[in-house]
């Protein structure tokens, strides 16, 4: 009766304890591992119950059974919560906690195996002991030294996890809780060696084995905030940021380092130098941004980490008393960046070339544009204060406004009184090409050189006539050997439009 009460108590206190962590912080992989372990003590103390309570072998076989899976089903789920909460490294890259785990998971899969099929690999039959007043289960195989063994390495993994977690920094708040679980652990063990050794404890023990541990995490949980509040949610924050975080300490070991970090090569209890970065301009870059950071001043560094390219910002870590404990890496990963910076640079630098080819070739063509039109409109000098403007195409606008620098700045290089304008090439002439024309020639009088029109035809005269220009106003002649002969004559004929 009254371990059955104990039973009872125990199980709804488990029970209670497992719901709050899982209602505070169950998006944890710890708070998540707590609870499988709470679930695994439950399973054995309710066939430890169930043990002694059973009227024969036939009913005592199921609840031993699973007995002996819960116990190895409770070292392996105890490895993954105490490496989760104090190792974190261990889950993740190749995630070597796997493989450290996969041993007592296989053992816990080959005894269920056993156990409902009863192929007598491992159990052999139930036996009553009327030392202790219990059935229990025999083992006549040669696998059946393997689970104490077994047992006895897990322990040694799980004391292995402790005490590593003692000598980081990083759980320096957290070592009189480290110490209590070690104690736990201890008396566990030692509650599993005497059971074995004086039957008549078996009943109390096998209640009582794994109550140390639990009641351990217990007072974690409810004093240090071990799986809930502050401590959970500064993990989620850090595993939730992009950058790269990382504390290291005064011998520039790394104390502290999120998944982020951990990814590039940041990883907890690494030396900064000697494992991390490794050229030496990137260790001078990064120690003096240290030695920096020590002065309370926050720097910024640049490395290389595994091809990655960080910019990395350097600030100095103190406690609540104001003393300086460490020193923040957050990094961030600007590989992409940098790439993407380069390749816009060579891509700028490309198109500056390409734009200065075609500024060249647009100056090329400008000056071919200027020879053309400078040829399009020749300025021939014939005599002394005679030259000869030989027009060809047609007159628009352009050609109308190059025709009048052309012809001025002739007249006033060569100090020209006479101007031959020698319109045969000219295939139509509107009225607009007319007036041009007939500015230039006007413009021409300003400077005191007259205009003789060479070459005029009929439709030419009706354009000119069109726009109302007397005869008097312009000289014509019907070919150019005409107005030579004129000019060299010193014949001085009125304007003919004919």
């Amino acid at each position: 009766m009254f371990s059955t009460l104990v039973a009872l108590i125990l199980i709804i206190t488990e029970t209670a304890l497992a719901s709050w962590v899982a209602l505070q912080s169950w998006q944890v992989r710890p708070a998540r591992l707590f609870v499988m372990f709470t679930v695994v003590v439950i399973m054995t103390q309710s066939m430890t119950f169930l043990r002694d309570i059973a009227p024969d072998p036939a009913s005592a076989y199921p609840p031993l059974a699973i007995l002996v899976i819960g116990i190895a089903a409770y070292i392996a789920v105890l490895i993954l919560l105490l490496s989760a909460i104090f190792i974190p490294e261990w889950w993740l890259g190749r995630r070597p906690i796997i493989w450290i785990s996969l041993p007592y998971f296989i053992v816990v899969l080959l005894l269920g195996v056993d156990a409902i099929g009863r192929f007598g690999l491992i159990f052999g039959d139930v036996i009553f002991v009327s030392e202790s007043n219990l059935y229990r289960l025999t083992y006549d195989t040669l696998l059946a030294p393997l689970l104490p063994a077994l047992s006895l390495i897990g322990q040694f993994v799980l004391f292995g996890i402790l005490f590593a977690a003692l000598r980081r920094s990083e759980h320096k708040p957290l070592r009189p809780i480290i110490w209590i679980l070690i104690g736990a652990l201890f008396v566990s063990l030692l509650l599993g060696i005497f059971a074995g050794q004086f039957p008549l404890f078996i009943r109390v023990a096998a209640l009582f084995q794994t109550l140390p541990v639990l009641l351990a995490f217990g007072y974690a949980i409810f004093t240090n905030r071990l799986l809930v509040a502050r401590r959970i949610a500064f993990e989620l924050a850090m595993n939730s940021l992009d950058e790269a975080v990382a504390v290291v300490d005064d011998r520039h070991r790394i104390s502290f380092a999120n998944p982020q970090a951990a990814q590039i090569g940041l990883r907890t209890s690494q030396d900064l130098n000697a494992n991390v970065i490794q050229t030496n301009d990137e260790q001078e870059r990064v120690m003096q941004a240290l030695y920096q950071a020590s002065d309370n001043q926050v720097r910024q560094a640049s490395i290389t980490l595994n091809d990655q390219i960080l910019a990395m910002t350097v600030a100095p870590v103190h406690n609540r008393s104001g003393r300086r404990v460490g020193t923040l890496l957050l990094g961030r990963d600007i590989t992409m960046l940098t790439k993407r910076t380069r390749q816009l640079e060579e891509e700028q630098a490309q198109l500056s070339k390409a734009l200065a080819q075609i500024e060249a070739e647009q100056r090329e063509r400008e000056q071919l544009a200027a020879t053309v039109r400078a040829l399009t409109i020749p300025f021939i000098p014939v005599l002394p204060g005679l030259i000869v403007v030989p027009l060809v195409g047609d007159l628009d606008t352009a050609r109308i406004e190059e025709f009048h620098q052309v012809l001025l700045s002739g007249i006033e290089r060569h100090h020209a009184n006479s101007v031959m304008l020698d319109i045969t090439g000219i295939t139509v002439l509107d009225t607009h090409g007319a007036r041009g024309l007939l500015e230039g020639v006007r413009a021409a009088a300003l400077l005191g050189a007259r205009c003789v029109l060479v070459g005029v035809r009929p439709e030419i005269a009706q354009s000119l006539v069109a726009i109302g220009v007397e005869l008097n106003e312009i000289r014509t002649a019907s070919s150019l050997e005409q107005a030579v002969l004129d000019r060299l004559r010193g014949f001085n004929p009125q304007g003919s439009l004919g």
